[in-house]
């Protein structure tokens, strides 16, 4: 319920006409962005206690008050703020390392069904969270020079990686799709950046990786 309510204030928040651009206007930006920030970064505070991930993920009684949630970080990736594109990016990191072991988990037992609720977060897993990072980079606020900048990035890479490793180049392939459609970029360049994932050094050089997608950001910028 708290955190339902800190949604509604968010989305409620309404501003003095922008067009006059005065002090007050300006207060209030800050004051919204103030709030988003604290809020994200209270999601992953929430979020980074191990206990308490799968509960909120994983009981379909939380449905409602997670998804909420979940949608919000899915769009505060693509944020101007790099403050809070960055909780949002880590919050997304803890969630696809819980649920790529869970899924890891789910594959060592063939033949066993796959219940509702771990096919849900598969699809969490794959498209929405595949999908949140690929828009993230593609809306041109991710300065290739900039610090924070290169920590998301870094943060993405890690994350594709994670679940390369979970769902094998089926990832891979809809990652693919997905960069074709909203990347500037080379088909050459996407194509060396997702081979990376299946070289045998690849967990030890996201670095790299993380140098590629930058090259590629630059030139889609």
């Amino acid at each position: 319920p708290y955190v339902q309510q800190i949604h509604k204030a968010i989305d409620s928040y309404s501003y003095i006409d922008e067009k006059t651009q005065t002090s007050a206007y300006s207060t209030q930006i800050k004051e919204r962005n103030s709030m988003r920030s604290i809020y994200f970064g209270f999601i992953r505070h929430v979020l980074l206690t191990p206990e308490f991930l799968p509960a909120s993920l994983y009981t379909p009684r939380n449905k409602a008050c997670y998804e909420e949630t979940i949608k919000s970080v899915l769009k505060g990736i693509s944020d101007r703020d790099m403050t809070v594109a960055k909780h949002c990016v880590s919050i997304l990191s803890q969630v696809v390392e819980w649920g790529a072991k869970l899924v890891l988990d789910a594959k060592k037992t063939p033949g066993k069904n796959i219940s509702p609720p771990l096919m849900h977060l598969w699809s969490l897993l794959t498209k929405d969270i595949g999908a949140a990072t690929i828009h993230g980079l593609s809306q041109g606020n991710l300065d290739p020079t900039d610090a924070k900048a290169n920590m998301i990035m870094l943060t993405i890479v890690r994350i594709h990686h994670k679940l390369h490793v979970a769902f094998g180049n089926d990832f891979l392939t809809y990652l693919n799709t997905i960069m074709c459609k909203q990347l500037s970029v080379t088909q050459v360049s996407i194509k060396e950046y997702l081979q990376g994932f299946n070289s045998s050094t690849a967990s030890s050089s996201l670095q790299r990786l993380r140098n590629i997608l930058r090259g590629m950001l630059k030139i889609h910028l």
